[in-house]
């Protein structure tokens, strides 16, 4: 038995070393190898028998989409105590290609707050956020592709009532490395 499975696997090896391979429709031809059929007579003396290799081309990702991909990070800052006009940093960028996908907040106490947030100079948010008392986004983004270097701060721009405490979350989006 050991010796017709070894001419088996050798056959197949033989097979494989030689076979060829058709790409389908739109496919590369290239890929994981998802089926190996053999088709008889593969067993005994000459070459009647056929070999075919199913090869899966649905999976394979490109050099670029790999190098596309990217990570998602939070970051939080918690604001208390509360004064209209307060701008405080929440962090500085370390790392190129990075982007500020969403803004959200929530206020505790006091009847609105708005913020808005910055890049340097620049504001991020379209138009100042009115916070609520439930955890949501904080509106339309600008100016959010980050560099090295750039500094991320978060200002009140009013206050109404006594607010105790506005939670801000970035979610930046940064390459893989």
């Amino acid at each position: 038995m050991r010796t017709f499975t070894t001419f088996l696997l050798g056959l197949l090896l033989a097979s494989i070393g030689s076979a060829q391979t058709t790409k389908p429709a739109g496919g590369t031809g290239t890929g994981d190898i998802d089926g190996v059929t053999a088709v008889a007579p593969v067993t005994g003396g000459g070459a009647s028998g056929t070999v075919s290799i199913g090869v899966d081309t649905a999976v394979l990702a490109t050099q670029a989409d790999l190098l596309a991909l990217r990570d998602t990070t939070t970051k939080g800052y918690v604001y208390a105590p509360i004064s209209a006009g307060d701008s405080n940093i929440v962090f500085e960028v370390r790392r190129s290609g990075c982007t500020i996908r969403e803004i959200r907040a929530i206020r505790t106490g006091g009847t609105s707050a708005s913020i808005n947030a910055k890049k340097n100079s620049s504001d991020l948010l379209t138009s100042n956020y009115a916070t609520t008392t439930s955890m949501a986004s904080a509106g339309t983004l600008q100016n959010n592709t980050l560099a090295v270097g750039d500094l991320v701060y978060v200002t009140v721009r009013g206050i109404v009532g006594t607010v105790t405490e506005i939670f801000i979350q970035f979610t930046i989006e940064e390459p893989q490395r």
